[in-house]
């Protein structure tokens, strides 16, 4: 029997045609001139010996041979596609080192849920931690990827941005009963606060609604400290009123252990990077995490 030798690049010019019943919208899908799809949909015909579409000026109809041609190759052609990919990442072993570095409260609140993911998912990866908000020189200290608070500052980095944190003004319940009315602007100096060492100004929070409507509140800090997650233990127990990123309290919130004093409110958002030294090519081991990190991460700051 003779063998037929046929190219594949056309019978995917094929399918894409059949799929989007169009030569101009396939000629965009595959960005080819649409007198290229044509040829390729002809010189498949005179391959095959077989004649696949019945062609009008405006529009094409499938043969019956074109039709079951199709539903033959389409299933095919994804296996080989799907064959190829699961090849070249097995050309690319997942394991090796992965060098990272973030802050103490995104690394406790979310990276670490990242981390466990990855290590469950590839093993054979070891992962070294540099957990500190301190900006280290990711160049000097081999860093692979950073998570990173605020506009990054050297662009030769390659930087995507991951969302924004966001503040919420909350308190316990028991704390807010000792009281008689919810802190104002006007009152506040009645309420301890217990603020943030890292916001511009830790006697002074700022809270803006979705119409960028503000509340002004100024006091007299009883607690500054440089560690949200202390912050959150004290409010936990009733020692003040706290302006905490959002991802940190919003468990808190949703059990009832936390009031969100001024729920249609928040406090100035921070955007927050995914930075990458400059580099040619991303091994597979930083892909999977960019992407795990994108995908709980994200998820995490809404």
């Amino acid at each position: 029997m003779q063998q037929l030798k046929v190219d594949l690049n056309k019978i995917q010019t094929f399918i894409t045609l059949v799929e989007t019943q169009s030569f101009t919208k396939a000629a965009v899908i595959m960005k080819q001139p649409k007198s290229r799809v044509s040829r390729h949909i002809s010189s498949l015909e005179k391959e095959l010996k077989t004649q696949l579409i019945y062609r009008t000026t405006r529009q094409f109809q499938l043969t019956e041979s074109g039709k079951i041609f199709y539903e033959n190759c389409r299933e095919h052609l994804l296996e080989i596609k799907d064959s190829i990919s699961r090849l070249a990442d097995a050309a690319e072993q997942i394991s090796g080192t992965i060098r990272l570095t973030a802050p103490d409260d995104i690394s406790i609140s979310m990276l670490s849920k990242v981390c466990s993911e990855f290590m469950l998912r590839y093993p054979q990866v070891k992962l070294d931690l540099v957990i500190t908000n301190s900006v280290v020189d990711m160049v000097k200290q081999s860093i692979d990827l950073a998570v990173r608070v605020g506009q990054p500052k050297d662009s030769t980095f390659l930087s995507r941005k991951l969302g924004r944190i966001n503040s919420a003004l909350v308190a316990s319940p028991e704390f807010l009963a000792r009281f008689e009315s919810l802190p104002k602007p006007d009152n506040i100096h009645l309420f301890p606060c217990l603020t943030s060492a890292y916001v511009s100004a830790p006697d002074n929070w700022k809270m803006f609604d979705k119409s960028g409507q503000k509340i002004n509140f100024k006091f007299n800090p009883a607690v500054i400290c440089s560690n949200h997650h202390m912050l959150r233990k004290l409010t936990l127990v009733g020692k003040g009123l706290s302006l905490l990123p959002y991802f940190i309290v919003k468990d808190d919130i949703k059990s009832g252990r936390l009031i969100d004093i001024y729920a249609n409110y928040r406090g100035e958002g921070t955007a927050i990077y995914l930075i990458m030294p400059p580099q040619k090519k991303t091994s597979l081991k930083l892909r999977r995490m960019i992407d795990l990190i994108f995908d709980q991460m994200q998820n995490e700051l809404q």
